[in-house]
């Protein structure tokens, strides 16, 4: 994902079943990530398959980092 965009956001919180952010802590060190970035890649799979288009202006995700 572009790094740019980071100066771009916005602290949120969500809430997080803890087995799901141990599992993305899991990845997240495997992968060299941050769990954020890890829940951010799920999100950004996962709305596209459910009819909700991140539009033209969405960030590459495939860009390194």
């Amino acid at each position: 994902m572009d790094t740019q965009v980071v100066a771009k956001r916005s602290n949120r919180t969500i809430y997080i079943l803890d087995i799901l952010m141990d599992k993305a802590n899991i990845l997240a060190k495997k992968d060299d990530r941050s769990t954020s970035r890890i829940i951010e890649y799920a999100l950004t799979d996962y709305l596209p398959k459910h009819g909700v288009p991140l539009g033209p202006d969405f960030p590459d995700v495939d860009a390194s980092d």
